[in-house]
C-alpha cells in the first residue's frame, strides 16, 4: 500500500535525501523543520508534516505534549507537476538534530500518513516498528478507545533497520494515520483527546514496565 504522499504524487520522483531536499527547496518558503530537546526516553518524529501528509504534525505534538522530546519536518508548498515531492523516504531520512535526539533517547515514534484504501476502512491506523512491545501496547489501547488498528504491511512495516524509527536503542513504533481518520481527528477535538490519550496510555505504561524490569 503506497503512502499518502506516493499515491498522490505518483508520477513525481521522491527526494532521495533530506540533504538533496534542503539543496534544491528554500526553508520557511518550501519547508521548515523545528525540534524540542527533552532529554526524554522517547522522542515523538513526524518526519512528512502539514502539506506532505496533513495533520501528522498536530497527531505528533499532542502526543508529546510537554513531556517527550519532539521533532517535525513539515513541507510548505502543495506538490507540483514541476518540482519534487517533498518526500523522503523513512530509510533516507537522516538529519543531525533527529540523530541527537536519537542518541539521547531509548525509543522513536513516529507519525505518518497513509492513504484511504478500499482493502480497509477508511479510518483505520496502520501500526509498525520493530519496538513490538511498545507496538503491540498501542495496538490494543488504541483498540480499546474505538479506533481501528491494522498491523503495518509492505510499505507501512515499519520493519527495515535502515527506517529512522529503528535507529534508538530499543527500535521504534511506525504509526501510518489513514487520511480519513487524520482529518477526523482535526474536525473532532474530542475524538482527537481520545486518540492521544490511547497513545499516551499506551506509552506510560511501557515506561512503567521498563522501571518495573530495572527493579527486579
Amino acid at each position: 500500500m503506497p503512502t499518502e504522499s506516493q499515491a498522490t504524487a505518483a508520477t513525481v520522483r521522491d527526494y532521495q535525501s533530506l540533504d538533496e531536499l534542503m539543496r534544491h527547496e528554500e526553508r520557511h518558503r518550501d519547508w521548515d523543520l523545528s525540534f524540542v530537546e527533552r532529554g526524554t526516553w522517547l522522542v515523538v518524529v513526524a518526519p512528512h508534516a502539514k502539506t506532505i501528509e496533513p495533520f501528522t504534525e498536530l497527531i505528533a505534538a499532542k502526543v508529546a505534549r510537554d513531556d517527550y522530546s519532539l521533532f517535525v519536518f513539515e513541507g510548505l508548498r502543495r506538490n507540483t507537476e514541476t518540482k519534487n515531492w517533498l518526500h523522503v523516504s523513512s530509510e533516507s531520512f537522516v538529519h543531525p538534530d533527529l540523530e541527537r535526539l536519537q542518541a539521547n533517547s531509548g525509543v522513536t515514534l513516529s507519525v505518518h500518513g497513509a492513504a484511504n484504501n478500499n482493502d480497509f476502512p477508511e479510518r483505520v491506523t496502520h501500526i509498525g516498528g520493530k519496538n513490538d512491545i511498545l507496538r503491540d501496547l498501542i495496538w490494543d489501547s488504541l483498540s480499546a478507545h474505538g479506533f481501528s488498528v491494522r498491523l503495518g504491511s509492505g510499505r507501512l512495516a515499519g520493519m527495515s533497520d535502515k527506517n529512522f524509527v529503528n535507529k534508538t536503542a530499543n527500535k521504534g513504533v511506525q504509526l501510518e494515520v489513514s487520511r480519513g481518520e487524520r482529518e477526523s481527528l482535526a474536525d473532532n477535538p474530542v475524538r482527537l483527546h481520545r486518540y492521544v490519550d490511547g497513545v499516551r496510555w499506551a506509552i506510560n505504561r511501557y515506561n512503567l514496565s521498563l522501571y518495573r524490569g530495572a527493579e527486579a
